[in-house]
């Protein structure tokens, strides 16, 4: 009897972001061909354990501290030792400091298993400001990183950044995966708080509340809004800007409009009863949180970070205002907001983006991957 091939996830956290979310989604699809393991450097969300839906959770700990470039060596040992354990066919890493964790441990590793290299966002954010840190740094990617069978960006512009910053050949595009009919069933459980029974508009964000999501210029935009007309503003997620926020929120008298909600592990169910779909970040490698508002037929108001356009095109299927600007965010949720025919225009427009990221297309995308280098 022919033994399932391998495949192992190598990712910096199981927390509650993206690269997680789309770890996860693939790994369901493959786990009917392969037996599939993930393994994260540090396991922040508790929810994470052992078998999850046939996938493999390889148990690690809990202290962000582990992440310091410091300890790269024992990182990457460590990695070693996950390897000769389950012994994988084929690993796929995301995210620049493990892909060059993952090099290492490959480059000390017999036999050694077949490696795609993938990344989710731009790597020149990790690489940090001019000057010799980001020297070396960029310099460690490129020395470790150089034998992997394949590199594969979300997007095409994440593609050119990684072309720039990694030296391993073309770079693939390929679709991050969207359980349409998981997000369906999710967005139909009941929701309790009062906002979402009554006929004010509710503008919705999702996302963690750190600087590069720039929650702040949306709250300013909000302010701005209601100068125009009555509306609420409910934001998910959690992070290290949320005390600053809510003050922000006081200082422009916001309080009684604005449910700061903490992490929501079900998202669906509020986004699919709000009215429109708010995104102010500053850098996204795609923005999966786009691609879940439109799943919901949800019309949405987005800044232009870089990458935005494989996934939004302005006055189409989306808005699209430049970034850090809270007027022209403002103006544009006004005009949704008043504009019945507009909404519905926009997120019309939008589901014929959702084809290639289907979970049967994308992860089919992977399983051709894999075949051809395993």
């Amino acid at each position: 009897m022919e033994l399932n091939k391998k495949v192992l996830f190598f990712i910096p956290e199981l927390g509650n972001g993206g690269i997680e979310k789309v770890v996860i989604t693939l790994g369901q699809r493959l786990k009917d061909i392969y037996d599939v393991y993930i393994y994260a450097e540090v396991q922040i969300n508790p929810n994470f354990k052992g078998t999850r839906k046939n996938l493999t959770i390889i148990p690690t700990g809990s202290n962000p501290k582990v992440l310091k470039h410091k300890y790269f060596l024992q990182r990457a040992l460590k990695f070693r030792s996950i390897i000769r354990k389950y012994r994988p066919d084929i690993i796929i890493s995301a995210y620049p400091r493990v892909n060059a964790i993952a090099g290492l441990a490959l480059k000390l590793s017999q036999p050694k298993p077949k490696w795609i290299l993938s990344d989710h966002g731009d790597p020149s954010l990790y690489l940090g400001e001019k000057g010799i840190r980001r020297w070396l740094k960029r310099s460690l990617l490129r020395r470790m990183t150089g034998e992997a069978q394949a590199c594969v960006a979300i997007s095409n512009s994440v593609r050119v950044q990684m072309e720039e910053v990694y030296q391993c050949g073309q770079v693939k595009v390929l679709a991050n995966p969207l359980d349409l009919q998981g997000i369906s069933v999710l967005a139909k459980e009941p929701v309790s708080h009062p906002w979402f029974s009554e006929s004010i508009p509710i503008i919705i964000s999702v996302g963690r509340l750190t600087k590069s999501k720039d929650f702040e210029t949306l709250i300013k935009a909000f302010k701005l809004v209601l100068g125009a007309l009555n509306a609420r503003l409910v934001i998910l997620g959690d992070g290290s800007e949320r005390n600053h926020l809510v003050q922000l929120a006081k200082e422009l008298k916001l309080e009684s409009k604005i449910w700061f909600a903490g992490y929501a592990p079900n998202p669906y169910k509020y986004v699919s009863r709000s009215t429109v779909f708010a995104f102010s970040s500053t850098s996204e490698g795609q923005g999966m949180v786009l691609l879940e508002a439109m799943a919901l037929n949800i019309p949405i108001v987005t800044t232009g970070f870089e990458g935005v356009n494989d996934v939004i095109s302005n006055q189409v299927s989306g808005l699209v205002v430049t970034v850090g600007d809270s007027n022209s965010l403002g103006n544009c949720l006004i005009s949704l907001l008043e504009s019945e025919g507009l909404r519905s225009e926009l997120s019309g427009a939008a589901c014929l983006t959702l084809e290639k990221h289907s979970l049967d297309h994308a992860s089919g995308q992977y399983i051709q991957l894999i075949e051809e280098i395993v």
